[in-house]
């Protein structure tokens, strides 16, 4: 019972700088300036390159790695690629083939499908 009666102060000691904290926050709150707008720093456009100096020590390693790539279906139309010159020369395959036109597609596949 006396232990009860020991702490029993410390309760209320608590309890009031509660409520302290919370009125001194209340009337901080209160005092801060209304309706002020915040300041932009503005600059006029132009044209130029955007560069940066960066000086480092170290490895850079990613956080997270990425694999991105895209699958095309549908019936082929039209093969864009010539391998006759590939066999007839000592050359790269990038030298003959553009690799953004590799195969034209039938788009009736892909027009059904935005319709639906």
């Amino acid at each position: 019972m006396a232990t009860k009666k020991k702490f029993g102060w410390l309760k209320w000691v608590l309890i009031a700088l509660v409520l302290g904290g919370g009125f001194a926050g209340w009337r901080l709150y209160e005092k801060r300036p209304k309706n002020e707008t915040p300041e932009y720093k503005t600059d006029a456009v132009s044209r130029g390159d955007v560069t940066q100096m960066v000086t480092a020590n170290g490895q850079l390693t990613p956080v997270k790695n990425v694999t991105v790539g895209t699958q095309v279906s549908g019936i082929v139309k039209e093969v864009l690629v010539d391998l006759e010159p590939l066999a007839l020369a000592d050359a790269a395959p990038e030298d003959f083939i553009d690799l953004g036109e590799l195969a034209a597609f039938n788009p009736e596949v892909q027009d059904g499908e935005c319709s639906a």
